[in-house]
This record gives C-alpha cells, structure tokens and sequence, in this order.
C-alpha cells in the first residue's frame, strides 16, 4: 500500500509544493516506487511551475532521511510548534 498527497502554495510570490505524507509499507519497500512517486511529484512542480517541493519527516527516520537525501533533497531544520485545544 502506499499512500501520497500534495498541495500548492503560494509565498513571497513563489510557487511550492507540499507533500504532506509518502508512506509505502514494508513489503513495498525497495522496489524504486518511492524513487518513482518523488520523480512524479518532480514532475507535477515543474509543470506547475513550482520552486520546490517541501515535506518533513521525524529525525528518527533514518531510511526515509537516507532515501530523500539519495534522491538530492536537503533537509532543513525547523522548530514543529502544536497547540493543545
């Protein structure tokens, strides 16, 4: 199974892409699929004349972390703020 959304935004008058979860399970792993979605959301940005795509993932997810910076994205830091209602 795997699971992909994405959206568009707009800031300092620049288009960007945000994905806000690539999951694929285990038994799907390792088969180029990840490499393959990454290549689509690459494609769709351009298309829409996107600047970037722009996702997050936890730092203890060492295999994602590895595969994103195989595919030549750089990670940021940032500070996650939550609210509690």
């Amino acid at each position: 199974m795997c699971f992909l959304y994405f959206r568009f935004f707009y800031l300092e008058h620049c288009r960007f892409s945000v994905y806000g979860c690539l999951f694929l399970e285990e038994e799907a792993r390792s088969f180029g699929i990840g490499e393959v979605l990454i290549d689509k959301l690459k494609e769709i940005g351009i298309e829409n004349n996107c600047v970037n795509i722009q996702w997050q993932t936890p730092q203890f997810n060492e295999r994602a972390i590895k595969f994103y910076t195989r595919m030549g994205a750089k990670g940021k830091d940032k500070v996650r703020f939550t609210l509690t209602l």
